[in-house]
């Protein structure tokens, strides 16, 4: 439970799985894992939610892309500058409901952001790390971000609805 707008020590709700359709095509030799790994740290997840594309560049020679994403999920890979083909060592779908809302500046908003960071690049790790790539041929295992978030929707402004309207105070003062 989140006591006194601290939202930095909570357990976090998210967990990664195995997506549906699993294996991918990969990497066919096995990539530079530290180069991989700052790829990951330099991810914004407020750039996941923009369009199709690459959103990390040239980070020691990996690229975060945003690829051919399902109806419902975000999918993220992180892949090697400079190869035809198959070139994708890690890959993780975020559903699109798991969309921060940046409309308004809180804490909730921020905690969220960093919640929903932490767990994207975590599912990229998880899926690095099932990376094989035998006899000229790579696979990875795709990872889903699932669960929710663990802060509440509304702030700690006790004036404020869960629906982030401000409402009269019991001594009838407006607050904002």
């Amino acid at each position: 439970m989140l006591t006194s707008g601290d939202y930095r020590e909570k357990i976090m709700a998210f967990m990664i799985k195995d997506f549906t359709d699993k294996i991918g095509p990969s990497l066919p030799y096995p990539p530079d894992k530290a180069g991989v790994h700052a790829a990951i740290a330099a991810l914004d997840i407020n750039d996941i939610f923009k369009s199709r594309g690459t959103i990390v560049r040239d980070v020691r020679g990996w690229r975060v892309d945003i690829q051919n994403s399902s109806g419902n999920h975000i999918n993220i890979s992180v892949q090697k500058n400079g190869v035809a083909g198959m070139s994708t060592v890690a890959s993780v779908m975020v559903p699109h409901i798991l969309r921060p809302d940046t409309s308004r500046n809180s804490d909730v908003t921020e905690a969220r952001t960093k919640e929903l960071s932490k767990a994207v690049r975590r599912g990229l790790v998880e899926s690095l790390r099932t990376h094989s790539s035998e006899k000229g041929k790579g696979q990875i295992t795709r990872k889903e971000v699932i669960g929710g978030f663990s802060t509440k929707k509304s702030s700690q402004n006790p004036a404020e609805s869960s629906s982030g309207t401000v409402k009269n105070t019991p001594d009838n003062k407006r607050v904002s």
